[in-house]
């Protein structure tokens, strides 16, 4: 009899250990297949700037800056498979101390949304403060003419103080947009940008 109980609690606490794994299991396996899922960015895809420009434009603090691609393909298979993208740019500007954290006195972001229309055979883009669309059947020379020239608007040129040492920190990535809320959550770990995130600084005076 004691020996029959013995086996039986064995047997039960088996089942216990195997239960109580099962939600670390199927996390596991949430993980993996989501992280299969969606483009990745390859190997040297980047997102590059040319002709950054700092200065005062009407009293205000204005980054002019064009964004290039070193590969297209990537961009074309994903806009072509039917998922828009958004290009973001981030920007601020921040007095240099030595002894404390840097003083954020202006700071701005951009975004401008792209996607190809199947019907139409052509891409579309949205820039942002304009109702009107870019389009074009040439994706280079569609992202010529939107991405070519962006100008950010960080804040008020008065809020410089001269004799003053600051840093201009500037951000441009690109994403899908139709990635679900939820399985961002999910896969916590893995990266939805088309090209991966790009950081710039220059460090000027005035």
């Amino acid at each position: 009899m004691s020996t029959i109980c013995k086996n039986d609690l064995s047997a039960s606490d088996e089942k216990s250990r195997l239960l109580a794994c099962l939600p670390v299991f199927c996390l596991v396996l949430c993980l993996f297949l989501g992280a299969s899922l969606g483009p990745r960015p390859a190997f040297g895809q980047t997102l590059e700037l040319g002709n950054l420009v700092l200065d005062n434009q009407q009293g205000e603090i204005t980054v002019r800056f064009g964004v290039r691609l070193d590969e297209l393909a990537p961009l074309q298979d994903v806009l072509e498979s039917g998922s828009p993208v958004i290009l973001q740019s981030r920007g601020s500007v921040s007095g240099i101390k030595t002894l404390w954290f840097d003083d954020t006195v202006a700071e701005a972001q951009w975004e401008s949304e792209l996607r190809y229309d199947a019907l139409g055979k052509r891409y579309v883009m949205q820039l942002p403060g304009s109702s009107e669309k870019l389009e074009d059947v040439s994706l280079a020379r569609l992202l010529q003419k939107g991405w070519g020239r962006v100008s950010l608007v960080l804040g008020p040129w008065k809020t410089l103080q001269p004799g003053t040492n600051y840093r201009l920190d500037l951000q441009i990535r690109m994403k899908r947009e139709d990635v679900p809320a939820w399985l961002k959550y999910v896969v916590f770990f893995k990266s939805w940008d088309v090209y991966p995130l790009a950081n710039y600084q220059l460090d000027f005076s005035y």
